[in-house]
């Protein structure tokens, strides 16, 4: 299981993760595959 389904995973609302599936696409196709992690711990995200 990858860091994103954990963090899904562990949301109560849908619109939640959705939100947070948003973010991850937004990040994701702006970096690199190396700057995602760096970017989500800068932003709080895992």
């Amino acid at each position: 299981m990858d860091n994103v389904t954990q963090y899904l995973a562990g949301l109560e609302n849908e619109r939640d993760r959705e939100l947070a599936l948003s973010m991850h696409k937004i990040i994701r196709t702006a970096l690199p595959d190396a700057e995602v992690k760096l970017a989500y711990g800068l932003v709080g995200y895992y």
